[in-house]
């Protein structure tokens, strides 16, 4: 049976190099207090690829979508320069192309690995949503740090806990 907790689920990632990203699922959920019931239930999916993994239709699937979303993504100017835009901030104005056929290369027992290698309980963030919230009108807190050169990353936490990476 079916649990109508969520009106809707999505999944994605960003992974604009081999060194770093992260993956993401956000639900909209009916209630707010199926919130928990909403986390449970990513957990176990996450348990079920690590322990089962995926089948090759379920690969096939992805790519196409992946495949399909860099169509349209780059069927504007706009489209087209927040890609330019992206590979320019990770040292790369092709990387779509790469990462496209990259991820046709993609096999089942890889997603597998990769799952359980880095869909963990920790390090995770979790952020929620609750109509009503009063809207942030001031963050403060340390000031970007001076000196970067090109490719490091410089890491901060503001007072709300959020975690910043900032690159030059």
């Amino acid at each position: 049976v079916k649990e109508k907790i969520v009106r809707s689920v999505s999944a994605g990632n960003n992974t604009p190099n081999d060194h770093w990203g992260y993956f993401s699922v956000s639900g909209g959920l009916y209630k707010s207090t199926d919130r928990d019931r909403f986390l449970a239930i990513v957990d176990e999916e996450i348990a079920r690829v690590v322990k089962q993994g995926v089948t090759p239709q379920e690969v096939a699937r992805a790519i196409k979508q992946v495949a399909a979303g860099n169509v349209f993504g780059r069927s504007t100017v706009e489209g087209v320069a927040g890609s330019f835009g992206n590979g320019w901030l990770i040292g790369d104005v092709h990387f779509d192309t790469y990462y496209l056929a990259q991820i046709k290369k993609v096999t089942p027992a890889q997603v597998q690995a990769a799952a359980a290698k880095w869909l963990k309980k920790t390090p995770r963030a979790i952020a929620t949503l609750y109509p009503g919230s009063p809207p942030i009108t001031k963050i403060t807190g340390t000031a970007p740090p001076t000196g970067l050169s090109k490719h490091s990353i410089a890491k901060s936490v503001l007072p709300n806990g959020v975690r910043l990476a900032m690159k030059r």
